[in-house]
């Protein structure tokens, strides 16, 4: 499976948001165990320090929980919490790039229309 590196990021976190943003798709749901530390290693072809690096920050950060000898699970009620948390980093990154692109002229409407294209919403 292919995933997209965030840039200018290392890829341990890379990888942790890549499965933060699973879980809030639904993709891993609480409770529910997590794939083996060797299946997630060859689904998103990095290196077993990676992998084990971003599940044991996620263990860490409360947004998984790690039962020795069991492997790693999807902490109950973090959902909410993780798509509060992107939604509003989404929403700083949209208003810094409005506030930049109104001192050069270019009104938010521009900035956002290859989203609406994206989405099929810019004619609605």
């Amino acid at each position: 499976m292919e995933y997209i590196v965030e840039p200018g990021i290392e890829f341990w976190k890379s990888f942790v948001l890549e499965i933060e943003y699973k879980i809030i798709a639904g993709v891993y749901l609480p409770g529910e165990k997590l794939p083996s530390l060797r299946t997630i290693k060859e689904e998103y072809n990095l290196s077993q320090w990676t992998v084990q690096k971003g599940l044991e920050y996620m263990a860490k950060e409360g947004i998984l929980i790690m039962k020795p000898g069991r492997g790693y699970y999807v902490r109950p009620y973090v959902q909410n919490k993780l798509f509060a948390k992107h939604k509003e980093k989404l929403q700083k990154v949209v208003t810094d790039a409005c506030i930049a692109g109104k001192k050069i002229g270019i009104e938010p409407e521009e900035l956002l229309s290859p989203y609406l294209r994206m989405t099929g919403k810019e004619n609605a």
